[in-house]
């Protein structure tokens, strides 16, 4: 009950502190969500080896996949947009979508309680099929992440848009700017040294005009 209460608290925490990054980045953040839950179900692993700190381990690995089911639900409406296109039947899309991870769950439940009768109770093919489908599970969701198209803008697809414009004059397309963007890695660009206000950039609209020009 302990390791549930904090888990919830942290969950909790975790909301109100980064639920306003999600819609800005929100591919970078599903693939947070999915090392997460992979350290959090490792941790899980980690409790029967350590079991005097059950509480401890426990308790941060419950933490760990509260998070991480909270990152990926609130960036997951995101990727159901970018499908819409113009037609927006997002509700249409969200119900195929929450169908197809129930089918995924059951899937998954059936073929575990298959791999669990092979393993046993052995702590090194547990770890090895640890290992093993969650190395799988992660390049899945990166290769899905990689699918997604954004038409919208945020700091680090319009830098890569205006780098193209600036050294080759053409406007890149949506999917080759969606090719470009970093998933994993950290940005290649720095928001706050790329981007500013009109009111920091120029004091008057003559200098401004001068600026557009250049």
């Amino acid at each position: 009950v302990l390791k549930d209460g904090l888990g919830r608290v942290g969950k909790m925490i975790w909301a109100s502190g980064m639920g306003k990054d999600f819609d800005v980045d929100p591919k970078r953040w599903r693939f947070r969500s999915a090392l997460l839950y992979a350290c959090g179900n490792g941790l899980e692993i980690v409790t029967q080896i350590c079991p005097a700190s059950f509480l401890v381990v426990a308790t941060l690995a419950n933490t760990m996949k509260q998070v991480s089911m909270l990152t990926a639900s609130a960036t997951r409406n995101a990727m159901y947009r970018s499908f819409g296109g113009k037609a927006q039947n997002i509700a249409n899309i969200t119900a195929k979508g929450e169908a197809q991870i129930v089918i995924a769950d059951l899937i998954g439940m059936g073929c575990g309680i298959q791999l669990s009768k092979f393993i046993g109770t052995s702590r090194d093919k547990v770890l090895v099929a640890y290992l093993a489908l969650t190395a799988a599970d992660i390049f899945g969701i990166y290769m899905e992440l990689r699918q997604v198209v954004f038409r919208s803008l945020n700091a680090e697809r319009a830098s890569l848009v205006i780098e193209k414009y600036v050294t080759t004059g053409k406007v890149i397309v949506p999917s080759d700017a969606s090719r470009l963007e970093r998933i994993f890695l950290k940005p290649r660009y720095k928001n706050r040294s790329r981007f500013s206000s009109i009111a920091k950039a120029a004091k008057d609209p003559e200098e401004f005009d001068t600026i557009l020009r250049v």
